[in-house]
Formats: structure tokens, sequence, C-alpha cells
């Protein structure tokens, strides 16, 4: 009997993993359609397709049970998207700067 519940846990633990890094998964999608949505227009056409892709492979490996094929996935989103993540920061920090004075932005 003991063994048995060494064994579920071990199947448990590999469950609750898999179920992680699903929500992963699908938080990193939606951030990132919601990205495309907004802010596309920093994308080139190739950089464009190359995140489809990425995101493609993320939410066909979320439906399976392989979670180190999901996370490796989900980590290759991340380094697809960490050029428009940086460009749509950029767009951010230089609105919320149009129309200041430096004086008032470095508060002296």
């Amino acid at each position: 009997m003991l063994q048995e519940s060494f064994a579920h846990a071990t199947e448990d633990a590999e469950a609750r993993s898999l179920a992680e890094s699903q929500v992963e998964a699908d938080q990193l999608v939606a951030a990132t359609r919601s990205a495309l949505t907004s802010d596309a227009d920093l994308l080139s056409a190739d950089e464009r397709a190359a995140i489809e892709r990425a995101l493609s492979d993320v939410e066909r490996l979320r439906a399976g049970g392989d979670r180190h094929a999901l996370h490796a996935a989900v980590s290759a989103l991340n380094h697809a998207t960490s050029e428009f993540a940086n460009r749509r920061m950029d767009r951010s920090i230089a609105h919320s700067l149009a129309g200041k004075r430096v004086d008032s932005v470095l508060g002296s």
C-alpha cells in the first residue's frame, strides 16, 4: 500500500506540473495575442510569421501531455517575442514621456 501511495504521488506531481505548464502557456498565448492585436505594426512580416509559428506550437503542445515539450515551446515563444516586447516597452515609455519637460521627469 505504501508503494502504491508513492507511485500515485509521482503521478500526481507530474499531473500538477503539466497543469502548471498549461496555465503558463495559456497566459503567454493570451498576452501575445493581445500584444499582436494592439501593436502588430511594430513587427515585420517575417517577425510576425515567426511569432505565429511559435504560438501554434504552444497551442498544439498545450493539448498534449508532454510538459517538457510544452516548456520548450513556451521558451521558444518567449524568445520569439522578446524583441517585440522591447519595442512595445519603448513605445510605451515614449508615449508616457511625450510632451513632458525633462526637469519634470527627473524630478528637478
